[in-house]
């Protein structure tokens, strides 16, 4: 039986760390409560922010029991009977105006993006907020590698986000570092 996965991060200028991920229940228990009181905290700090909010990615059930106070709701899978239209972060979202938004809010939404495609997503969600809310998983979560539709790897930095595509997914190799404005951009990892 699988005791669990070795991964080998390369961070913080070349320091190589090994972590073994153990398949435990007591493990994925404290990860999951870890993942839950990061977007709770960020989910309290976007509904402290009045104004007009957007939830990109509200279909989801990485959000269920934890929503938003008000606001617009879209994701690439709408549902119109939950109030929920459709949009594409990867794309222009032309019927959004600029800076229509006082916050947009996206949890656990990047990591689903081709690498090659965030920084083009997280400029719109610039465009069309005066302050964006991100919420990605920890990197030392097991779910971070091993979550089959986790296409990219994303690191939060001093100055923005690290992305690189998820070496377990395919066997290509992407990096980009993407430079995000501290005064729009509040990243929860």
């Amino acid at each position: 039986m699988l005791e669990g996965i070795e991964l080998n991060l390369l961070i913080n200028g070349g320091q190589m760390i090994s972590r073994i991920f153990k398949y435990s229940a007591t493990y994925l228990l404290g990860e999951f409560f870890y993942t839950q009181s990061v977007k709770r905290g960020a989910a309290n700090y976007v509904n402290s922010i009045k104004g007009n909010k957007l939830n990109i990615g509200a279909n989801g059930s990485i959000l269920k029991g934890i929503e938003l106070d008000s606001g617009e709701k879209c994701d690439i899978y709408p549902d119109p009977s939950r109030g929920i239209l459709y949009c594409n972060m990867t794309g222009p979202m032309p019927y959004y105006t600029d800076k229509q938004f006082d916050v947009v809010f996206a949890s656990h939404i990047v990591e689903h993006i081709e690498p090659e495609y965030i920084g083009q997503a997280l400029r719109e969600t610039e465009r069309i907020g005066k302050e964006v809310v991100i919420v990605l998983p920890h990197p030392l979560c097991q779910g971070f590698y091993t979550m089959p539709s986790h296409k990219s790897l994303v690191y939060k930095t001093s100055s923005g986000l690290f992305v690189r595509n998820n070496p377990l997914r395919n066997n290509r190799y992407y990096t980009e570092k993407v430079e995000l404005d501290p005064n729009i951009f509040k990243i929860y990892q």
